[in-house]
């Protein structure tokens, strides 16, 4: 073989290598800052359930107990609730709210009222429409389309031909519906529930990470079209170490049971611009897994962990990471602050 033919097998082999699982590059300790919204005054959260941003200025966490939607700025201070209770305009009737926030817009989801509620960042109601169905996601904004996860009715089987978004435009109007359910050999088994995913929506995409199937897809909203799926088994802390069962029976609580035994590695997603972070759950340590989305592959970036004594939380119910501030922001139940978000720095594990 000569020179020019093995410098070239060389680059054909790292090139392939590069699209493989690349080994964790950076491991990281999460570190204990400061608690929002454990204070008694108009900041306080009662319960919260969804953490969002624009990663600009403000923090938003659905309240719902008190049927707001808590506004503050990158450093916790409060600055207004969004929305009242009520059946008018830009009210919600209970508690059941949801939100995204895209630019100078956030949108809340009522799930009690079948209707999405658009407001400015200044608190101000910009309209509503009803939505004639439950969904059970966040209704995301994309230029001048809504797009909200339908989740599919309660323990349902029967899942060919249907799907899992819609998407509707400023008025209200229902625009189309998208993502079928992943149906496979391995999957036909399992009812609507188990198909629930962790949701994010970035520059265009929709990021899908199954909780019970190891599977996380990528579609572009716009043409509708999936454009990458990927195995989470495949990647190094995600790998099933037992196996897998079909779900059998009709009751609920045989249902909830399985689905419990096979929720083993994913637990949160947050995605901002290509920055994919996968949050599981490893006894006794809370991780997160930081990947980039590059062409058609996922490379592993970093590896961020928290021990049950810093995190000291009954529950962890959403995440986000601001670039900005360098800093997680953890909505959870504390075990002695009640339902706060919990902001931590990183540090770099010694070696």
């Amino acid at each position: 073989m000569n020179k020019l033919s093995y410098w070239i097998l060389i680059t054909v082999v790292l090139s392939v290598l590069s699209c493989s699982k690349t080994e964790q590059n950076t491991n990281y300790n999460l570190v204990f800052e400061k608690h929002i919204g454990n204070e008694i005054y108009e900041g306080f959260i009662g319960t919260g359930r969804t953490i969002t941003s624009d990663y600009q200025r403000y923090l938003y966490v659905d309240d719902i107990t008190q049927v707001y939607v808590k506004q503050y700025d990158l450093d916790g201070n409060f600055i207004r609730n969004i929305g009242r209770e009520g059946r008018g305009p830009g009210e919600f009737p209970t508690s059941n709210i949801m939100s995204d926030v895209r630019g100078s817009l956030i949108a809340v989801n009522d799930l009690s009222g079948f209707r999405v509620s658009v407001f400015d960042t200044s608190g101000t109601f910009k309209f509503s429409f009803p939505t004639q169905r439950r969904y059970i996601t966040p209704t995301y904004i994309i230029d001048s389309t809504l797009i909200s996860g339908d989740g599919g009715s309660t323990f349902e089987r029967d899942l060919k031909g249907k799907y899992q978004f819609s998407k509707f435009n400023f008025d209200g109007e229902l625009i189309s519906r998208f993502v079928p359910y992943p149906i496979s050999e391995k999957t036909s088994d399992y009812p609507a529930r188990v198909f629930q995913g962790r949701i994010e929506v970035s520059n265009g995409l929709l990021h899908i990470a199954y909780l019970f199937v190891p599977l996380y897809q990528i579609y572009d909203i716009e043409s509708e079209k999936l454009l990458y799926e990927f195995n989470l088994a495949d990647f190094p802390g995600f790998e099933i170490d037992t196996e897998r069962k079909s779900i059998k029976g009709n009751y609920p609580q045989t249902i909830l049971k399985s689905m419990e035994e096979l929720q083993q590695y994913l637990s949160y997603l947050h995605v901002i611009d290509n920055n994919i972070f996968i949050m599981r759950m490893s006894n006794p340590y809370v991780i997160i897994e930081n990947y980039e989305l590059e062409k058609d592959s996922l490379k592993h970036i970093n590896t961020y962990a928290a021990s049950p004594k810093i995190l000291d939380a009954g529950r962890i119910l959403d995440f986000i990471y601001i670039p900005q501030t360098e800093r997680f922001y953890f909505a959870q139940s504390h075990n002695e602050e009640g339902i706060v978000v919990s902001v931590f720095r990183h540090e770099e594990q010694l070696k």
